[in-house]
């Protein structure tokens, strides 16, 4: 995936970022986090490394809240999906690590960018029942 999503054209990396979140539905992540493998999720997802793979797939959605706005709403999802998964699968040291990554990102950017920082950040701060950026 990272050639398609290291293209210049913003609808290929746009595309990329949505085949990714549909690729594994916020379904099938509550149940590799919950350890329900049983329910619905595919074999090849139940391997002792499917720990290090959510790290990927985090760090993907990160990397794609790029410059270009297309690519950043199909990240902002797909980073819901991820954090949807982590606070019903229980997983806050998850949702930690990811609200002081986005938290960082937030203060480092800019203009448009940083709002849609600010709307995924916010996204998980109410997920984890704390206040919003703007309330901080």
């Amino acid at each position: 995936m990272p050639d398609l999503s290291d293209d210049s054209d913003g609808y290929q990396r746009q595309s990329v970022v949505r085949f990714a979140r549909k690729l594994i539905s916020r379904y099938h992540l509550f149940a590799i986090l919950t350890e329900r493998v049983e329910e619905a999720v595919p074999e090849h997802l139940t391997l002792a490394g499917r720990e290090h793979q959510i790290s990927r797939l985090e760090g993907f959605f990160l990397t794609a809240l790029d410059d270009d706005w297309r690519v950043r709403h199909a990240a902002i999802k797909g980073i819901s999906n991820l954090s949807a998964a982590s606070q019903i699968g229980g997983d806050d040291g998850r949702l930690e690590e990811l609200q002081e990554t986005l938290e960082s990102l937030f203060f480092e950017t800019t203009g448009t960018k940083r709002e849609h920082v600010e709307q995924v950040l916010n996204d998980l701060q109410l997920k984890r029942g704390g206040p919003n950026l703007a309330e901080a």
